[in-house]
């Protein structure tokens, strides 16, 4: 599953603004207070060589350090009108068109590439959805819309580009 972890502390207007941004989109994340757990602390202060920077989150093994909203929409695949999660790889062809088109077009969207160990959790999701089968790109659409190996102009029309 779609792993987040939220390293932060109630006194921080910075933690409490991103925990406010994913609760606003209904992004499911575990919160670990770095005020009460050492060993949290440790693991903020690894990962920003030495500084104790929150809010940190790890989003699929990926960190972020103090990312304002744009940063998490970029990241999460988050736009005004809809969430995109792209399931893929980088050595698959029609991954990197898609990929490209969305890039070009300025759509934020969540790059989970499935080869990776950390998200080896996304390949039964992706036989799940394809009847057994291992397509990519496996593109969802506020968890709603479903596409799978979309030309661009799929894309563009479900998306409401103009060409």
């Amino acid at each position: 599953m779609n792993e987040i972890k939220m390293y932060g502390a109630g006194w921080c207007p910075d933690c409490r603004r991103a925990k406010s941004f994913l609760n606003e989109h209904d992004i499911e994340f575990e919160y670990v207070d770095v005020d009460l757990d050492a060993n949290a602390t440790k693991t903020v202060e690894q990962i920003n060589k030495g500084k104790r920077i929150i809010p940190t989150l790890i989003i699929n093994g990926k960190s972020l350090t103090n990312p304002d909203n744009s940063s998490l929409a970029s990241a999460l695949g988050i736009n005004p009108n809809h969430r995109i999660i792209m399931y893929g790889a980088n050595w698959c062809p029609d991954c990197l068109k898609s990929k490209a088109f969305l890039t070009d077009n300025k759509i934020n969207f969540q790059y989970i590439e499935i080869d990776k160990e950390e998200n080896a959790w996304a390949i039964p999701l992706i036989k799940k959805i394809n009847n057994g089968k291992r397509k990519i790109p496996t593109i969802l659409i506020n968890d709603d819309i479903v596409l799978v190996e979309p030309k661009n102009e799929e894309l563009r029309q479900v998306l409401k580009l103009q060409a």
